[in-house]
C-alpha cells in the first residue's frame, strides 16, 4: 500500500546534483501529490535554474510533471519509484501508469497494487479478490493492447481509468491494540511467537472515504467512522463490471 512528507519540501540550490542515470525526477505539486519528471526536463530546468543571477528564493523550480499536472523539482526526494519513501502514500497514480507504460514496467505497477506477503492472508479473508485493483488494471491493460476496438494504452482514457483504479485500491484499517501489539486475540494455546492475525481488520476505499484533515494532528490521513466506505468501492465494481472481471466471487458479464 502506498507517508507523505510532514511539509513542503524546501527550495534545493544548484548545488544539489541530479541523482546519477534515473530515467525519472520528482516533483511536489500544489496537489501534494509527488510527479514523475523526465530527466531530461530536470536537466534543462536545473540548468536554468543554476544559470539565473537571482536570489536563492527566487528561483524557479517549476516543472511539468509527467501527468502534466506543475510541480517543483526535488532532487533530493531521489528518482521516481516504488520504495522511495517519499512516494508512499502521496505518488501520483497517473504519472505511475505513465512511467510504467514509458520504461515498459506494467507488471511492476500491478505487483504494487497487491498486497504485501505478510497481509495478504488478512486480504484474502476479507475480500474475494485479495488485489482487485490489480485484477482490474490488468483487464484494462489486456484490452488496451488486444482489442482493436479499445484505446491505446498510452491513450489519456486508459491513464485516467489505471490511475482512477489505482486510487481507489482497498486499504487495510487495523485496530490500534492490534497494531501495537497490545490486542487480547492470542489464543491460550498460542506458540511463542505467536502474532495476532488482525481478526477484527477491515478494508475500506480512501479515495471514497472521509480522511482526517490537518487539524487532526497526528492523526491527519486516519479514516472518518463517519464516512469510512467499505471496499471494493462502487467504483471498483463498477469497471469490473465493464470489463467483464469477477471481484467479488460471483460470475459477471461483460458490459
Amino acid at each position: 500500500m502506498r507517508t507523505s512528507p510532514s511539509a513542503s519540501p524546501s527550495p534545493i540550490d544548484e548545488h544539489t546534483p541530479l541523482p546519477a542515470d534515473d530515467p525519472y525526477l520528482i516533483a511536489f505539486g500544489d496537489d501534494e501529490q509527488g510527479h514523475a519528471v523526465p530527466r531530461s526536463e530536470a536537466i534543462r530546468v536545473y540548468a536554468t535554474v543554476a544559470a539565473a543571477d537571482v536570489e536563492p528564493r527566487d528561483r524557479n523550480w517549476t516543472v511539468a510533471g509527467r501527468c502534466g499536472a506543475p510541480g517543483k523539482l526535488v532532487t533530493k526526494w531521489g528518482p521516481f519509484v516504488h520504495g522511495n519513501p517519499y512516494l508512499r502514500t502521496n505518488r501520483c497514480a497517473a504519472c505511475g501508469w505513465l512511467v510504467a507504460i514509458d520504461l515498459l514496467t506494467i507488471q511492476q505497477e500491478l505487483d504494487a497494487l497487491a498486497p504485501s506477503a505478510d497481509v495478504r492472508p488478512v486480504f484474502a479473508r476479507l475480500l474475494a479478490d485479495p488485489a482487485p485493483a490489480a485484477t482490474i488494471c490488468e483487464a484494462i491493460v489486456t484490452a488496451a493492447t488486444a482489442d482493436d476496438d479499445a484505446f491505446d494504452l498510452d491513450h489519456p482514457v486508459t491513464v485516467q481509468l489505471l490511475a482512477h483504479v489505482t486510487a481507489h485500491e482497498p486499504r487495510l484499517l487495523v485496530p490500534e491494540a492490534c497494531a501495537e501489539d497490545e490486542c487480547h486475540h492470542m489464543p491460550a494455546d498460542a506458540p511463542d511467537g505467536w502474532r495476532c492475525p488482525l481478526p477484527d481488520a477491515r478494508v475500506a476505499c480512501a479515495a471514497c472515504s472521509t480522511l482526517a484533515g490537518s487539524w487532526a494532528g497526528e492523526w491527519q490521513g486516519t479514516f472518518l467512522d463517519q464516512c469510512t466506505v467499505t471496499a471494493p468501492c462502487g467504483v471498483l465494481l463498477t469497471v469490473a463490471q465493464h470489463y467483464g472481471v469477477d471481484i467479488t466471487g460471483s460470475e459477471v458479464t461483460h458490459s
